[in-house]
């Protein structure tokens, strides 16, 4: 034939390269025949026989005409025509994506490069190539086969058929559609619009629209994800994962250690004893069910985790979120944020350092882990709450409490009760609230805090303390053997000095003032009064003892004298006896009733004011009396 190059023992033309177009007629052979383009835009038709026409490069189109024809074609843009009645599986092989025309039955994708393939409204055959394809069948009942890609298979209408390969094949279905996968296959996934059980070798299953719908695994490790509605996952057996996605969801793993994903405070978990060791993770605060093991926190909202009986593993997530172990030996980690811990004894809470700042809230005696800074007693129980060497905040119940700060500036607040506060190293602050509290001091820049009407309360010091103006302490108690400053308040105060050598200074109020063994200052700085402020030197020692008196209170003993520097005092200034003598006796003391007085005018003609009160018949002279 003219323009063409015919090869009688394969049957097969050739086109020149000068040819467009060729027809085959019947003259040319009732037989097979093979018909080659070139690189032009070739116009090829085929005759009655089963025809093989390829147009090479170029926008080809291809007529087959009547017989089973096939055709090659290498770019979407070749054109492959067939009509009604013309052969019942035409075959097209292409190197391109290609969409099946009308009235042609199978295609199959070759090459290396990812291609898709698509059908049209007759029952098509559908076949991938080694790469990642898209096979979409639509109408008609469809049969797609994967290779060896990561492919992805869409029957579309029609009863369709589709074969996995080895790769980690989808699967797009609707109702009628089969799926057939072979062992070790890839991971494949089915995506269905209606309920749904996994057939054998497939591996996961996705839910998609807004009806509520069932969806059932197999025994392998499935991955089951619900849709809009409120559905039901079924794992099986294997180790699965099951996320009902919106709605109030069902979700069973069964036998294996299964994960579950919960997004909504309705979301069912369904575990019996002995199916694994499961997990949820959860968008939203979530209390697990029975026979769930762990509990973890997803996203980034605050919430609230609670466990079960079991030995829990709880997490939380960058928020500040509350985790609650319940009863079991639980395992709580919050991470960052600042989290609140509600613990039981067996629990164990995991912190590292720069995750925010934590509370644990504990109904039973209880010592702070490592970077975790706050603690607060609940229930009734009288307890003990211990810190570590962070800045603590810890706070009692009503009950009487013992709190200990350990290193770190700490803050105790006893609550109500009858409280011991510690601070222990560090700048404390210690408020006692209600009841009968002790607190140690150890740090000159402690503070303690009680409000009125809270009880008869005690401070223990092993440094120089004076009490704030406002805290109704009733006792100052100096510990340890060092030599200490004591300062009371307003208050009545008992002041009580150790072995040192103490200073004493009572303030304002009606104090008893004892010194301890020591060569003791009992220090009188404010103005004297003998309803609201007169106080009792209870164990004053002429051989060892002194009292100082503030010049600018006690005016006429001198202008002399300092803290740091005390003057003693001038001899003519001291008597001993009911009152004062003469002109200058401005302190007196009256040995047979043990009072201190300080005659302002010095003779007796006004009326003295009562200092102290102190043993009677002590052998006391000037030099007990200095002027600071």
């Amino acid at each position: 034939m003219a323009g063409s190059t015919f090869d009688s023992s394969t049957n097969t033309y050739r086109l020149d390269p000068g040819t467009q177009d060729f027809f085959l007629v019947d003259e040319h052979g009732q037989g097979l025949a093979h018909v080659t383009g070139n690189a032009l835009d070739n116009l090829i038709t085929g005759n009655d026989a089963d025809n093989i026409l390829d147009g090479l490069e170029g926008a080809d189109t291809l007529r087959g005409g009547l017989g089973n024809d096939t055709c090659y074609v290498d770019q979407s843009d070749d054109a492959v025509i067939e009509a009604d009645g013309e052969g019942s599986l035409d075959l097209i092989i292409a190197y391109a994506s290609y969409a099946l025309p009308d009235y042609v039955e199978i295609l199959e994708l070759r090459g290396m490069e990812p291609l898709d393939g698509t059908g049209n409204n007759q029952a098509n055959d559908i076949i991938g190539n080694n790469s990642d394809n898209v096979l979409d069948g639509l109408d008609g009942d469809d049969r797609l086969f994967a290779s060896a890609g990561h492919d992805t298979l869409r029957g579309g209408a029609g009863a369709d058929s589709l074969w996995g390969g080895d790769g980690d094949d989808t699967f797009i279905l609707d109702e009628d559609d089969a799926v057939v996968e072979n062992l070790n296959g890839g991971t494949d996934r089915v995506i269905a619009s209606f309920s749904y059980t996994l057939g054998d070798h497939l591996e996961n299953l996705r839910l998609t629209g807004s009806l509520s719908l069932t969806g059932r695994g197999n025994g392998l490790d499935n991955e089951l994800v619900g849709a809009l509605g409120n559905d039901t996952l079924e794992g099986l057996d294997g180790h699965d994962t099951l996320d009902g996605g919106a709605g109030a969801d069902s979700m069973a793993g069964g036998e294996g250690d299964d994960l579950y994903r919960v997004d909504d405070v309705g979301d069912l978990v369904v575990e019996i004893d002995g199916q694994g060791q499961d997990r949820v993770e959860t968008l939203v605060s979530y209390s697990l069910s029975a026979f769930v093991e762990d509990l973890f926190a997803s996203g980034s909202a605050a919430i609230h985790l609670t466990g079960n009986a079991l030995a829990n593993r709880i997490q939380g997530n960058v928020a500040a979120n509350i985790l609650d172990g319940g009863a079991g030996a639980d395992s709580l980690a919050g991470g960052a944020g600042n989290d609140t811990y509600l613990v039981d004894a067996a629990d164990v809470i995991t912190e590292h350092a720069g995750e925010g700042i934590d509370t644990v809230l504990a109904g039973f005696s209880y010592a702070l882990g490592e970077h975790l800074e706050n603690l607060t007693a609940t229930g009734s129980d009288a307890i003990r709450l211990t810190g570590n060497g962070l800045a603590n905040t810890l706070v009692g119940n009503k009950a009487s409490n013992t709190l200990q700060g350990l290193a770190g500036n700490d803050r105790l607040d006893g609550g109500a009760g009858n409280d011991v506060l510690n601070g222990s190293t560090g700048a404390d602050a210690m408020y006692g609230g209600s009841g009968n509290d002790v607190f140690y001091v150890d740090n000159a820049r402690d503070r303690v805090y009680e409000y009125t009407k809270g009880g008869t309360d005690t401070v223990y010091t092993a440094v120089s303390f004076t009490m704030s103006a406002t805290a109704e302490i009733e006792k100052l108690t100096a510990t340890g053997k060092s030599s200490v400053s004591l300062t009371g308040n307003k208050y009545a105060n008992t002041i009580t000095g150790n072995t040192g050598n103490n200073k004493i200074h009572g303030g304002l109020g009606n104090d008893v003032l004892k010194g301890g063994s020591g060569k003791d200052a009992f220090v009188f700085d404010t103005k004297p009064n003998t309803k609201a402020n007169r106080d009792k030197i209870a164990d004053f020692s002429v051989k060892d003892d002194a009292i100082w008196l503030e010049n600018k209170v006690f005016t006429k003993l001198g202008k002399s004298g300092s803290e740091k520097k005390p003057a003693q005092l001038k001899k003519d200034f001291f008597t001993v006896g009911s009152k004062a003598k003469d002109k200058n006796d401005y302190l007196v003391y009256d040995n047979k009733k043990g009072v201190l007085y300080y005659d302002a005018d010095g003779s007796g003609k006004g009326k003295a004011v009562e200092i102290a009160t102190l043993s009677k018949n002590l052998k006391m002279t000037h030099k007990d009396f200095f002027i600071i």
